[in-house]
């Protein structure tokens, strides 16, 4: 690649070319610090690599501010401003590492769509949208703030309302490698794109875990983590909150948790009370189709028992668990988590004894599970736990909360 650039260029001119992904612009600087003044008046916010030239691709500074800059010494070949230009576009095609679709199923969400997609629509290689029946006027919106073109769909209520199936239509639309799936009443800061679409492409990975800031509705943090990063070949699995890790297990890939990367989730809260009876119905009607998806169970479970209905959860909760299914790994030890406080407020210490036994053995089983290596607040917690019912303090054992 070195000498087939060298021979394209031509000259003797050392020069820097800046390529930005989101707005597809190109910059050429003589030297360095010409680039570094650049740096200063907000064009790049990171420090670029760039010193002595060692090949005609030698250093590369992966992160902007605004956008994804690519800054790429390019020794001995630049010869005139004209020409630095068309390389850049050469030299993009080499360097822009991860190519970045969007996927995202919406309804009645035109209250929601600036603020999520306002500053980030424009940093995407493809953008595929499924609407499921608005009457707000949201594929217009799209259409005429974003140039988005929505297609249209309806849910399949004999599928328990599932939106696996428009996901699934979203994707299919997109041929970029990586995906990011993303809800309208979530947030993302274009800073974080710009550094995830700057992320090397690992051969390793199959998606990526980030942080899912949350607000309860008596307005504490509440902070969970949601797989939003994935290669394009995967699908979501399930009924009702489809994810994509169980294709990735079922694959037997791997998925990583990737810093920086951090989604906040703003939902409408007037919405919230029907939401939650729709889920609930949701969930119901999943479980009568699958009985042997046990995300499902978890799910139910924990709203039974945020709601009070403690024998309800309990019986939900012990399916999960006794089941052990290594496809649900993580569903699996939050449910042992909450039947262990259940128990522990009934002061059932036999019943509390067997499911923290239970969530040792079944921890240890599948601790090299990625998702199940990303959440560490579990062994410490089930240490602990055990050690109040040894000093016979059980009342203080406590659930993690959740999401749901």
């Amino acid at each position: 690649m070195g000498r087939h650039a060298r021979a394209l260029l031509g000259g003797n001119v050392p020069g820097f070319v800046a390529v930005d992904r989101c707005r597809r612009r190109t910059s050429f600087f003589d030297d360095p610090d010409a680039f570094g003044a650049s740096r200063v008046n907000g064009q790049c916010g990171f420090p670029g690599l760039v010193g002595a030239a060692r090949g005609c691709l030698h250093r590369v500074n992966p992160f902007c501010r605004r956008c994804v800059f690519r800054t790429v010494d390019v020794p001995g070949c630049i010869a005139s401003r004209a020409r630095a230009t068309s390389i850049a576009v050469w030299v993009a095609g080499l360097l822009l590492l991860v190519k970045l679709g969007l996927c995202m199923v919406v309804r009645d969400e035109a209250h929601q769509l600036n603020a999520c997609l306002g500053s980030i629509h424009d940093c995407f290689d493809q953008v595929a949208v499924v609407d499921t029946g608005s009457v707000d006027g949201t594929p217009r919106l799209l259409q005429k703030r974003f140039g988005i073109r929505a297609m249209q769909t309806v849910i399949d209520e004999n599928r328990c309302g599932c939106l696996r199936d428009p996901r699934s239509m979203a994707l299919d639309q997109l041929s970029t490698p990586w995906v990011l799936m993303l809800d309208a009443d979530e947030r993302i800061d274009r800073q974080t794109l710009e550094q995830l679409c700057a992320s090397p492409d690992d051969p390793a990975v199959a998606g990526y875990f980030g942080w899912w800031r949350n607000v309860t509705p008596d307005g504490a943090p509440l902070d969970d983590y949601k797989l939003f990063v994935f290669r394009n070949h995967l699908r979501t699995v399930g009924l009702v909150h489809d994810v994509v890790q169980i294709d990735i297990r079922q694959r037997d890939l791997h998925a990583s948790w990737l810093d920086g990367l951090e989604v906040r989730h703003e939902p409408d809260r007037r919405r919230i009370p029907s939401k939650q009876k729709r889920y609930r119905q949701r969930l119901h009607c999943a479980i009568e189709q699958q009985p042997d998806f046990y995300r499902y169970h978890w799910f139910l479970g924990y709203m039974e028992f945020q709601a009070g209905n403690l024998s309800r959860a309990a019986a939900l909760l012990t399916a999960v668990l006794r089941a052990r299914s290594t496809l649900f790994p993580v569903e699996t030890l939050n449910s042992a988590v909450v039947l262990a406080e259940i128990h522990a407020r009934g002061n059932a210490i036999a019943a509390l004894d067997e499911v923290l036994e239970r969530a040792r053995t079944f921890h240890q089983r599948v601790s090299s599970d990625f998702e199940v290596r990303i959440n560490r607040w579990f062994e410490p917690w089930l240490r602990q736990a055990q050690q109040h019912v040894r000093e016979g303090r059980s009342e203080r054992i406590r659930a993690q909360r959740f999401v749901c």
